[in-house]
């Protein structure tokens, strides 16, 4: 590896070049934005703020709302995955108590179902 002065001073004449191009961008960016703001008399912003200020209590409303909905659909999911693993874990373990060959693959056909059914269930009650 060659750490020579030219090979610093290439390296920072091409980090002043891509500064000189950014800064290019941003300049037509901002006078992009500056011909939008004279066309129309609203701001850019306008459509992304909302129409009255929301207070401290809503947003907290929202925020425990949507912890609510995110903690609803984490048990359905919980819910239907245990229904689908607890028939053929039961299934298989009583197959190899047993030594039997049957009871896994049906606790497996009938706990798929049971899920299937209750994700349907769920989806149409919603």
């Amino acid at each position: 590896m060659n750490d020579s002065p030219s090979d610093d001073q290439s390296d920072s004449t091409r980090h002043e070049q891509k500064l000189r191009q950014l800064r290019a961008q941003l300049s037509g960016l901002e006078n992009l934005q500056a011909d939008s703001h004279a066309s129309s008399s609203k701001p850019l912003t306008s459509s992304v703020r909302p129409s009255s200020p929301i207070s401290e209590e809503d947003s907290q409303e929202q925020s425990r709302a949507a912890i609510s909905t995110g903690f609803e659909v984490y048990s359905q999911v919980l819910t239907a995955a245990l229904m689908m693993a607890i028939p053929a874990a039961a299934g298989y373990w009583i197959d190899t108590q047993w030594n039997l060959m049957l009871l896994g693959p049906i606790g497996i056909v009938v706990g798929i179902a049971g899920g299937v059914m209750y994700l349907v269930r769920k989806t149409k009650s919603h």
